[in-house]
């Protein structure tokens, strides 16, 4: 999930629904945990972001080998 935003990116680390998270100036990657939902996301978040632009993809195949297999992409 790509989650573009006004405000203090890090509370999305504490964020219950959040797995995973690479925080920048004014967006984040957002990979959630097993059995959360978008709408959990936006509920940890609408109180503390201005959200502007919310973009939900699936996984590349790529990505899906990188994580399993326990490699990082190449820089």
């Amino acid at each position: 999930i790509r989650l573009e935003y006004t405000g203090d990116g890090t509370v999305l680390k504490s964020c219950a629904s959040v797995q995973n998270v690479e925080v920048y100036s004014n967006y984040a990657e957002i990979e959630l945990n097993d059995g959360s939902t978008t709408n959990d996301l936006l509920k940890d978040v609408l109180p503390h972001l201005k959200v502007s632009g919310f973009t939900s993809r699936q996984s590349s195949l790529n990505e899906i080998f990188l994580k399993l297999a326990g490699g990082k992409e190449n820089a």
